[in-house]
């Protein structure tokens, strides 16, 4: 049975909605600067959004009950010189927003519960650093008073807006597009002009880290998850918008990375802690995509897609303070359209109970700062925001505290000393005074240096839970490490086995190949040990990969495995070379008694194709030699005959003067005549010496069949053919040399073949001479085989007889 698995999660059914025309808000002159910014922000009791106006730059500040169609002289917040670029509400104040505008300046207003009922022009407090436009506003998560500004100039400044000081002022080498700080404040993510993505330090401005995220040129984007991941936005070469996951000290390096489409617009990220939810809303797009980020491959998991039918100019998120319970929203945005229109979307987790759901609300970010504005910059202090839970009724707003700002006055020397002439009588009362100031600096000490120990006490928590954690992680790696140990000693044995298949196809095991896990540990130790702190996301499988994302969402404690891999000691080693040994051996005594039976059977089929076509045996020397003794007497007896024959040549030869007297015609047709004759003669030979191998093959074939003989007849040496040639050219010249002695060498006589003369006159003559001498060849051959002991049959007396191949 097939199942299909899918993936568990409260929020995989998340949808957005569209409220009713008469619920969002209408007839605002969005701003139209050209700078990348979501020209809104939210929090639980404003909407402020960026307008156009003239003269200078304003904003909109509108309460949440006043919904509908806006006035167009509606109260602003003018107080800017230049057009607003940025605005940013404070997490820690619903009353206390900041501005970013092009005339360089940062502005911090205080808005007023009821909303604004005429247009604000004076701020609460400027700062004043930056010398070109401010594109860049953010607060502090965790610290009160903490703002960060960027502007143009590449320069970003750390303030303290409650005693309107520039704490930190450090410069960047391009343009900052974004920023964001991480959970607990510790450090700042930038994205610049030049494509790099750079971890900065806001106490020291140094950067930590510095990677390229996106080949793009256009804008892109990189917020911190509360993990501790790094979620970022931006473009390829080919302007197509891609989301990556990276982790902090491998920004190089993504552990995700997905291209979405080819739109031009830039991709804002906008991330909810509590769910763990990202949302992208692209610049001029008419959808928002929202993720949910798990530790579970692939990490980035695509829920759903809202989609509008008008493009969206800017958009802003309402924290979680602000969402309605009692129909389980968990995120709500104001979208901002090219037509003046904000459009109120809120996302809804579909559940049948009307009762609260506790599941869907964890504890989220209170108004309450976790340290003051000195504890972080003088004591340096890293806190996590203050947490409170969510209940039927929402969150319970604390009472808001206006901003007051303490500038640093420089004390006056004259009023340090008292005037001149005071009498003794207003000196009593002044040095019980003193006392009293004594006592109150006494118990400020005190108090103080028990903070001191409190404070110091808390650090020691602090390194001691960083301890523990970096303990976790510790067994984290050492997991990942074990596992690519298993695959390591799984991809050895299956090394050994296709090795130990290959020695027993090549029959013998060598000896150079046993110490086989010697050089495998060698070269295993042979290799550079990469730090696990320095293996890339890219490089790691799967598994390595979970875990290595699982780190940063858990803090739990991980179990070691009860068992641990395998490993091959000597002993093991041993046997196993010993199994392959004897398996070799047993493989190479099975193929060598196949080898064996193979050539008996070709020397087999040798015996019988060399019986088919036997050839002579090389001579001994003393055989030779009574075969050239043979060959000399038959030559004497061949010359003989013909100088018996001498009387006739001379008759022929008068003969045929006179027939050349009488007749000179005639010699044409004698000459075509001796040609032909010539060519029978050839011919005639041929078949002879056809005929005495046929012989010769009949009689070995013989010699075969009577004594038994199995052995296969070796061919002819060159040697001894070399010596048969001789002996005939040599038969040859002494033929000729007793012709010449004798005087009865004719002109008109032609040379046959062998040792015989034929004379062109007489064929019958001719023919009886080669009669002659073809029953000499045969007597010589028998005389031979005689003397060979070949073609002789054994009687039961032990007595040879001759055999005629004929009969044979």
């Amino acid at each position: 049975m097939s199942f299909r698995v899918v993936r568990q999660s409260k929020f995989r059914h998340v949808f957005g909605s569209n409220l009713k025309r008469e619920q969002c808000y209408d007839n605002i002159r969005v701003s139209k600067a050209s700078w990348d910014s979501t020209f809104c922000s939210v929090n639980p009791k404003f909407l402020a959004i960026i307008v156009e106006s003239g003269g200078g730059g304003a904003f909109l500040v509108l309460p949440h009950s006043k919904t509908g169609r806006i006035a167009p002289d509606h109260p602003l917040v003018a107080g800017h010189k230049g057009p607003v670029l940025d605005i940013a509400f404070c997490p820690h104040n619903d009353n206390v927003i900041a501005s970013g505008s092009e005339d360089c300046y940062v502005k911090v207003w205080q808005i007023p519960d009821g909303g604004l009922t005429r247009t604000m022009t004076e701020c609460v407090v400027d700062l004043v650093h930056h010398q070109r436009r401010v594109g860049l506003v953010l607060w502090h998560p965790s610290a009160q008073n903490i703002l960060l500004s960027a502007g143009s100039d590449n320069k970003v400044c750390i303030w303290n807006v409650g005693t309107g000081e520039c704490l930190l002022s450090f410069t960047l080498p391009e343009l900052v597009l974004s920023g964001c700080w991480n959970w607990d404040g510790s450090e700042v993510l930038f994205t610049c002009k030049d494509k790099s993505i750079r971890r900065v330090d806001p106490r020291t401005g140094e950067v930590e880290e510095e990677a390229i995220a996106h080949e793009g040129s256009k804008g892109a984007r990189a917020i911190y998850l509360k993990n501790g991941l790094v979620f970022t936005t931006g473009f390829t070469k080919h302007s197509e918008r891609q989301y990556s996951l990276r982790a902090p000290g491998h920004l190089d390096d993504p552990i995700v990375m997905v291209e979405l489409d080819t739109s031009n617009g830039v991709m804002f990220p906008i991330y909810d802690p509590d769910t763990n939810l990202v949302y992208l809303c692209g610049k001029g797009d008419s959808v928002i995509r929202y993720f949910e980020i798990t530790p579970e491959p692939p990490f980035v998991h695509y829920i759903n897609t809202f989609q509008t039918p008008d493009p969206q100019r800017g958009v802003g998120f309402m924290p979680k303070r602000g969402c309605d319970v009692s129909v389980c929203e968990i995120s709500r945005f104001y979208r901002l359209n090219n037509n003046g229109f904000c459009q109120v979307i809120p996302f809804k987790v579909p559940r049948k109970s009307e009762l609260f759901q506790e599941d869907l609300y964890p504890d989220t970010q209170a108004e309450m700062p976790a340290l003051t504005a000195e504890e972080w910059w003088v004591q340096r202090k890293n806190a996590d925001p203050v947490l409170t839970p969510m209940s039927e009724n929402g969150v319970k707003s604390t009472e808001t505290e206006e901003l007051v700002v303490n500038k640093k006055a420089t004390p006056n020397v004259l009023n340090s000393r008292p005037v001149g002439g005071a009498s003794s009588a207003a000196a009593a009362p002044a040095a019980e005074v003193d006392i009293k100031k004594i006592t109150m600096t006494v118990m400020d000490e005190c108090s103080r240096l028990i903070q001191d120990a409190t404070g110091k006490q808390k650090d020691k928590i602090d390194e001691l839970n960083a301890e523990i954690r970096k303990l976790k992680a510790m067994i984290v790696k050492h997991e990942t490490r074990i596992r690519t140990l298993e695959t390591k000693t799984k991809d050895q044995e299956k090394q050994l086995v296709s090795q130990t298949e290959d020695l027993e196809e090549s029959f013998l095991l060598s000896d150079t190949d046993v110490p086989f896990f010697e050089e495998e540990e060698k070269e295993i130790k042979a290799k550079p040990k990469v730090k696990k702190s320095e293996i890339k996301p890219s490089q790691m499988d799967e598994a390595t990969k979970t875990a290595f994302v699982l780190s940063f969402f858990t803090k739990s404690q991980f179990k070691m495995p009860d068992k641990k891999p395998a490993k091959l000691d000597e002993t093991g080693k041993a046997s196993i070379v010993n199994s392959i040994q004897l398996k070799s051996q047993s493989k190479t005594d099975n193929d060598m008694k196949e080898a064996v039976s193979k050539a008996e059977k070709v020397e087999e089929q040798q015996y019988c194709h060399k019986s088919k076509k036997p050839e002579s045996k090389p001579k001994r020397k003393d055989e030779e030699k009574t075969d050239s003794k043979e060959k000399n007497s038959e030559s004497k007896a061949l010359i003989k005959e013909e100088s018996c024959t001498g009387s006739k040549k001379s008759e022929m030869k008068s003969e045929r003067k006179h027939r050349d007297k009488t007749d000179s015609k005639g010699k044409k047709s004698e000459s075509n005549h001796i040609k032909k004759e010539n060519e029978a003669c050839t011919k005639s030979k041929k078949l002879e010496s056809k005929s005495e191998r046929k012989d010769n093959n009949k009689e070995n074939m013989c010699n075969i069949q009577v004594n038994g003989i199995s052995e296969s007849k070796k061919p002819e040496s060159k040697s001894s053919k070399r010596k048969e040639d001789e002996t005939h050219h040599k038969m040859k010249k002494s033929e000729s040399k007793s012709l010449k002695k004798e005087g009865k060498e004719d002109k008109n006589l032609l040379p046959g073949y062998g040792m015989s003369k034929i004379f062109l006159s007489n064929n019958s003559e001719s023919k009886s001479e080669d009669e002659g001498h073809h029953k000499l060849k045969k007597s010589r051959s028998k005389s031979e085989r005689r003397e060979r002991g070949e073609g002789i049959l054994l009687n039961n007396n032990g007595h040879g007889d001759d055999l005629d191949p004929d009969e044979v």
